[in-house]
């Protein structure tokens, strides 16, 4: 049949061929030609097959090629652009938010969260990201034997089912394992994710590990504010600057009133839960640009506001207290009450030695607000000069 079908075609060639060399006849000549490449690829079908599947097979490589070179110059952009979030921001819940986003756009991803392992070595859920928003308020998976797994072995977990694909992977920096990123994203992403997550996940670890740190060592873990030491530092500090550049701070103590009632009747969970609540209300209260809030001791906060007048520090107070007098506080899940706070205001003077006076004079105008009825902004008397 081969042989039929090539005989069919060379034999005019042939004479085409014959005619065009006795006639000088392009045209014809071109004809012959072309029906002799016919009746050659009649012949070897085989041979023009593997050949077209080589060509086939080559073209798939070089477009995975291409798909893995952009996906790396992909992966590369973002660690850059994570790179430089980390020398802009020092605060711990903007960079999980901006890594979150930069790692869920990079990955194609639907949801992502972040856990890291705390002092104990346990596992505690930091961040997630889902449906264009991140939160920190995510519930721990207590007992989840994928994550216990990753944990234990160091090594990537994947798992389909529902038509959603989950990949977990390990956080390692300097061969530690500080904890596990879990990603969950469409099936057909699933081989982009298991190539680059391994090698992605390392830089996260790297890159969240340091501000992790530093977290722990400057913010208080029930209520998220600053520690009484770093709000010691950061006293230090802005009253130098105001003795260079005569701009003074104000600085604002609070106290929850009667709290240990609070303890006494609903337990000491409820107690902090109230502590984080009324924590949360300062902090939303709190511009970071103005100033920020920190745990003195105890129930009592502080807001130390730099380049403020005792009077407007006054106002911005008034704003959290009336917050936090309107806010309800949960108790258990059926269960909440109001709580109440009293502030005292002092402003910095040059006249003042040191921040520790600054501190007595904020202290006398929250026992103020405390003595005369509870749930008000007491000012401090200005210091007179002598």
């Amino acid at each position: 049949m081969r042989w039929s079908r090539a005989l069919v075609l060379a034999v005019p060639a042939l004479a085409l061929g014959a005619v065009a060399w006795l006639r000088r006849d392009a045209l014809l000549g071109a004809c012959a030609a072309y029906a002799a490449v016919l009746a050659v690829v009649l012949r070897r079908p085989r041979e023009v097959r593997e050949v077209a599947a080589l060509a086939a097979e080559r073209e798939r490589a070089f477009s995975r090629e291409r798909a893995e070179l952009q996906a790396r110059i992909d992966r590369l952009s973002a660690e850059r652009e994570i790179g430089l979030i980390l020398n802009e921001d020092v605060d711990f819940r903007t960079i999980l938010d901006k890594v979150l986003t930069i790692t869920a756009d990079t990955l194609g991803a639907d949801g992502i969260e972040i856990h890291l392992r705390d002092e104990k070595g346990d596992l505690v859920p930091r961040a997630a990201r889902a449906d264009g928003r991140t939160t920190f308020d995510v519930a721990a998976r207590k007992g989840d034997p994928l994550l216990a797994a990753v944990l234990e072995h160091g090594k990537a977990i994947q798992t389909a089912e529902e038509g959603r694909l989950t990949v977990m992977a390990p956080l390692s920096s300097d061969r530690e394992l500080v904890g596990v990123v879990r990603v969950v994203a469409p099936p057909d992403r699933g081989e982009q994710i298991s190539r680059h997550l391994a090698e992605f996940s390392k830089f996260l670890a790297l890159a969240l590990k340091t501000p992790d740190l530093y977290t722990r060592a400057t913010v208080d873990g029930l209520t998220g504010l600053s520690t009484k030491r770093r709000f010691l530092q950061q006293l230090d500090a802005e009253v130098a600057a105001a003795r260079r550049t005569q701009e003074t701070p104000s600085l604002v103590m609070i106290d929850i009133d009667h709290f240990k009632k609070v303890n006494d009747t609903y337990g000491h969970q409820a107690g902090d839960r109230i502590l984080r609540g009324v924590a949360e209300v300062i902090l939303n209260g709190t511009r970071r640009s103005d100033g920020a809030a920190f745990r003195y001791g105890g129930v009592e906060m502080a807001i130390l506001l730099n380049r403020t007048r005792p009077e407007r520090a006054a106002e911005a107070s008034e704003r959290i207290r009336r917050a936090i007098q309107e806010k309800k506080f949960l108790i258990d899940r059926r269960r909440s009450i109001h709580v109440t706070a009293s502030f005292g205001v002092a402003g910095f003077d040059l006249s003042m030695e040191d921040g520790a006076e600054l501190i007595r004079h904020a202290d006398e105008a929250l026992y103020r607000a405390k003595e005369g009825g509870r749930n008000r902004v007491v000012l401090a008397e200005r210091p007179v000069r002598v």
